[in-house]
């Protein structure tokens, strides 16, 4: 459970840079959100291995590549594949 807590950390870290990006039509880019975020976290109360924490083991991460595989092979539309 904590592995999954430290991901949905980062996961709103980068929505919420995402978000003001979008909001300020690319003024603030959202990469230095995600930065700032991180800075300010990492200083105060996010733990100094979270990124670690939010990594998967071996096994979900060689199931999860099998199937984001599959899935972008979904997308392709075979007529624009056509020569």
């Amino acid at each position: 459970m904590e592995n999954l807590l430290c991901f949905l950390t980062i996961m709103v870290a980068m929505f919420l840079g995402e978000w003001v990006s979008k909001k300020t039509h690319s003024w603030i880019p959202s990469i230095f959100v995600v930065a700032i975020i991180f800075l300010i976290g990492f200083w105060t109360v996010f733990p100094k291995d979270l990124i670690a924490q939010a990594s998967y083991s071996k096994a979900f991460i060689t199931v999860a590549i099998g199937i984001l595989l599959v899935h972008l092979g979904t997308l392709m539309n075979l007529a624009d594949c056509k020569i």
